[in-house]
């Protein structure tokens, strides 16, 4: 749903400045967290799935559509107050909603505090994306830049699988990789090749 709309999305706040940008992502945050609210009571089972399912994870994803599109235009000042306006929402969030920080546990259907800890971490990452700029063009980062929907999609099998497994998270994520990327690699080359076989 969310990608049938970005063209529309990305039409309307092409021009739009750092201050109603912040604004704009705000506002959607807390009208998220209302509807997360206000779907608890709903009994009937297709207006909750309708709610849950499409709405709930298209307002709620809305944010970083933004973000990843207006990141560009900020300047290194306007990312650094964007960073902190992150960090002080996921403080206060904290205060009013929850004790411990687990986003994680606010991911379905997609909640404040796991999109302003997904923003917070994605303007990090951009703000030092010039430390990085060498090694970025390494066919390494390449291949998973390139593949990385695929590879994402590869994980979910053994997290799921794995997820009653009691054993250090570390290896969990070690064996998620190379399972993904592995998965990846030969569905590629299997693709490859069959395509090369069929006649032009």
């Amino acid at each position: 749903m969310l990608a049938l709309i970005l063209p529309l999305l990305s039409d309307k706040i092409k021009n739009v400045g750092f201050s109603t940008t912040c604004s704009i992502i705000i506002g959607i945050l807390t009208i998220q967290q209302i509807l997360c609210f206000t779907i608890v009571p709903i009994q009937n089972e297709i207006i909750q799935y309708i709610l849950r399912e499409i709405i709930l994870d298209t307002v709620g994803y809305m944010p970083i559509a933004i973000l990843g599109l207006k990141i560009k235009d900020f300047t290194r000042h306007n990312q650094i107050v964007f960073i902190i306006i992150c960090l002080v929402a996921i403080i206060s969030f904290l205060l009013f909603f929850s004790s411990s920080y687990s986003p994680q546990y606010y991911k379905y259907p997609p909640r404040s505090l796991y999109i302003l800890y997904g923003m917070f971490a994605s303007a990090i990452l951009w703000l030092i994306k010039p430390i990085f700029s060498k090694i970025a063009s390494h066919k390494v980062f390449l291949y998973l830049s390139e593949n990385s929907m695929w590879i994402y999609l590869w994980h979910i099998i053994p997290i799921r699988e794995m997820s009653e497994i009691q054993i250090f998270w570390f290896w969990k994520l070690c064996f998620a990789l190379i399972f993904a990327i592995g998965s990846n690699i030969i569905i590629t080359n299997l693709y490859t090749s069959v395509r090369n076989k069929m006649p032009a």
